[in-house]
């Protein structure tokens, strides 16, 4: 299933959250038909305020902020195959809520947390955690006419 977008089968509405509390803790790899917001669902398409189209799903985005897996294989936005990374840092989380416009995000709990991030960055020796987003759709889009070759990863 995804957000609704067009007039396609298995969709529901853009505010009912399906994803809160569904991925179990100890996901590694991720397989989801839609991407999460702001990450693989980037084609660069405007909308009629100029500004680009979020695409993807902000309760799947938030799942994926609280399970941490190492990756998420997508597709759905064919314009906007590739790789992203979301790095689980809380400055980054910070921001997607704050662009997100969730609620309890504020530009002062967003200048905390990126303060309190950069005083205990340095003490942390521990690998950042991030989560590789993969869009592999292949099909043709209309926004973006690039070679879509394989997407090769290498976990060491």
């Amino acid at each position: 299933m995804t957000p609704e977008f067009g007039l396609w089968a298995f969709q529901y509405p853009l505010i009912r959250d399906v994803w809160t509390g569904q991925i179990p803790d100890d996901t590694d790899i991720l397989v989801v038909h839609g991407p999460p917001a702001l990450y693989g669902d980037c084609d660069s398409e405007k909308g009629p305020d100029g500004k680009i189209k979020v695409k993807g799903d902000g309760y799947l985005l938030r799942e994926i902020q609280r399970v941490r897996p190492k990756m998420v294989v997508c597709g759905h936005i064919h314009g906007a195959f590739g790789v992203a990374v979301i790095r689980h840092d809380g400055i980054e989380d910070i921001m997607n809520g704050l662009q997100m416009r969730w609620e309890g995000y504020s530009i002062v709990g967003a200048l905390k947390q990126t303060l309190w991030s950069k005083i205990t960055m340095g003490r942390n020796f521990e690998r950042l955690e991030e989560t590789l987003v993969i869009n592999a759709a292949v099909a043709p889009s209309g926004l973006r006419s690039e070679d879509k070759s394989a997407i090769a990863i290498d976990f060491h």
